[in-house]
């Protein structure tokens, strides 16, 4: 009987070992849908000459990659509820940034995920998340995520913005005065995270039309693909499609990312 499915044809048979994080947790992995998905892979491994299937990762996250492996054998995020599950896919999408992955299929997935799971158990990011999504990491990138970065800065603003039905109660001038402080504190060394919280302030406040950013509602101001990082070649992974991508075609694609 003939196989149904060569899995070499998709995985190959070579692996690599890629230890994440500073404790070097080790992930075993293909080389040949990892190297697909995104070129940082592979020139990595030939910058550094490794010739023993080995990549030291030691500034990024366990959990995200965790996440990233399941997307590369799958093509899907498992489902969570906590926020450290929440967390952990912000820390996917700087990820995905980093290493430059040819579709913006997964960052977007990720937004979506990212949304529906904050809407559905009422979680928002931390201070200490935005001011990590705005800050340059210890390896010395940057941060890009426009896409992320307006979502938890709405996100903050539009739970900061509801304390306001607490009218002058005591109760609101002490939340008031407790996140003025903190937003103050993350603020001040970063001039990028103190404009975007001016701007996104007026605009809402100018517009008077602030939706909740964690719902992606065709009537919402702030639509389904509205923190999507779409590129052109790329239908976007909501638009009905006839026939599933396999592992590793989306990968293969060039594309140039358009702007928002």
């Amino acid at each position: 009987m003939a196989a149904i499915l060569n899995y070499d044809d998709h995985l190959g048979t070579e692996t690599v070992k890629i230890y994440i994080g500073p404790k070097r947790k080790v992930f075993v992995m293909h080389r040949k849908p990892l190297f697909a998905a995104a070129p940082y892979f592979e020139r990595a491994m030939r910058q550094r000459e490794e010739k023993h299937g080995k990549l030291y990762l030691p500034h990024d996250h366990c959990g995200a990659f965790a996440l990233f492996v399941e997307w590369i054998y799958r093509t899907v995020l498992p489902d969570g509820h906590s926020q450290d599950y929440v967390d952990s896919l912000y820390e996917l999408y700087m990820f995905a940034e980093k290493i430059s992955l040819s579709s913006p299929t997964l960052e977007d997935r990720i937004m979506d995920k990212i949304q529906d799971i904050s809407l559905k158990y009422d979680l928002t990011p931390s201070l200490h998340m935005i001011h990590r999504i705005y800050e340059s990491p210890a390896d010395g990138r940057t941060i890009k995520s426009s896409a992320l970065r307006d979502f938890c800065m709405q996100s903050f603003l539009y739970k900061h913005l509801l304390k306001a039905d607490l009218g002058n109660s005591e109760e609101y001038k002490n939340a008031k005065g407790q996140e003025l402080d903190a937003v103050h504190a993350i603020c001040r060394d970063n001039p990028r995270l103190f404009k975007d919280y001016i701007v996104w302030t007026h605009l809402n406040l100018s517009n008077g039309t602030f939706g909740d950013p964690r719902e992606r509602r065709e009537d919402n101001p702030l639509d389904r693909c509205y923190f999507h990082a779409h590129m052109e070649g790329f239908p976007c992974h909501l638009t009905p499609i006839d026939k599933p991508d396999f592992i590793g075609k989306e990968h293969e694609k060039k594309g140039v990312r358009t702007t928002r």
